[in-house]
């Protein structure tokens, strides 16, 4: 059987691996077995500094794609309306 800390390592290394995938999915995953590890070492400092930096991050690229998206409606909508108006 495993101890808290063994099962805590094991989130970690599992986390650690999601991150280097660096794709948003991937590092969604990273923030749920960091919460994890968490759970089985409640009292690691470092633990839950790490999952902060790693939520951070994950907020940024959200935010990233967030506006990406919107640039692109804006210039579909640019397009639509030169069309409409017959300015193509």
């Amino acid at each position: 059987m495993k101890t808290d800390k063994e099962i805590s390592e094991h989130y970690i290394e599992s986390a650690e691996r999601h991150l280097m995938e660096n794709d948003i999915y991937s590092i969604e995953k990273a923030v749920v077995h960091y919460k994890r590890a968490i759970l089985f070492d409640p009292k690691n400092l470092e633990l839950r500094k790490r999952l902060n930096e790693v939520f951070y991050e994950v907020c940024k690229k959200n935010k990233r794609i967030e506006n990406e998206d919107i640039e692109k409606t804006f210039i579909i909508k640019s397009f639509l309306d030169s069309c409409k108006n017959g300015n193509l």
